[in-house]
């Protein structure tokens, strides 16, 4: 499982360079900061390769470094679209936009099926308000529920965000602005996750073609079985989500059985 003790939260490293200029490095992609990224006016500092976010407002900001290498036999996962990190003092907030990180196959599918069982069910509507047999409404009403929930579900897609904060004390995992009973906000203590890793699932079908999605699971130490963190999203996502995170709290990574890498 390998796991240390966690490290001091994450900073970008400041280096002098040969003309004896401040360079701020992105610890996401390691790409130097230079003056057009740095907002004097709030301390923010946002990398144009791949806008993660700093805040330079922090007295033991410039006297702390953080620097990483690649995991050995793994490759170093990018930033993918729809992924926005802010990394403040004593945290690391991760934003995935749901519409970007789900598999677009499923997505597909949900938004045209939803179309048609929706479009349906208003002509079956619109003919027994017109005919004034509402009592027929009574056998519609189990379609009209699967209707509804295939409406918040591909809306939930494409309006909502998940948020993942992670400290050297908990990983907190909230889903906004809507609300879905079935996927509920979780939180965790740090020190208990032993290891992080992603499984493919298979989310739906297609023409008897499956679409898969992927899940970040993690082991945790009190318990037997191992826990569902966030599951739906893309490869990318979850992989670069198992990454940073382990980075983070400095988690050594390690072969898990049929775990995608």
């Amino acid at each position: 499982m390998g796991r240390q003790s966690p490290r001091q939260p994450r900073e970008q490293r400041v280096l002098i360079n040969s003309q004896n200029k401040l360079d701020l490095t992105c610890v996401i992609c390691g790409s130097v900061l230079d003056g057009k990224d740095i907002n004097i006016n709030n301390s923010l500092a946002k990398c144009s390769s791949c806008d993660a976010v700093y805040n330079l407002d922090d007295d033991s900001f410039f006297s702390k470094t953080y620097s990483y290498s690649p995991t050995e036999g793994r490759p170093e996962m990018i930033m993918p679209e729809g992924t926005d990190v802010l990394t403040l003092s004593d945290s690391i907030d991760i934003r995935i936009d749901w519409l970007q990180s789900h598999p677009k196959g499923a997505l597909t599918f949900f938004t045209i099926f939803a179309a048609f069982w929706n479009g349906i069910l208003a002509v079956m509507l619109s003919q027994i308000i017109a005919s004034g047999a509402l009592f027929s409404l009574l056998f519609l009403s189990v379609h009209l529920l699967v209707g509804l929930g295939l409406i918040a579900y591909v809306m939930s897609v494409y309006l909502n965000y998940t948020d993942i904060i992670v400290t050297a004390d908990y990983i907190n995992i909230s889903h906004r602005p809507l609300k879905n009973p079935f996927i509920q906000d979780k939180n965790y203590r740090a020190d208990q996750i032993e290891q992080l890793y992603v499984l493919k699932y298979t989310k739906s079908k297609t023409n008897g073609q499956p679409n898969y999605a992927y899940s970040l699971n993690a082991k945790v130490a009190d318990k037997n079985a191992p826990i569902v963190l966030l599951e739906g999203m893309n490869r990318e996502t979850q992989l670069y989500l198992e990454q940073e995170i382990e980075r983070y709290l400095n988690i050594t990574d390690a072969t898990v059985p049929d775990a995608i890498k």
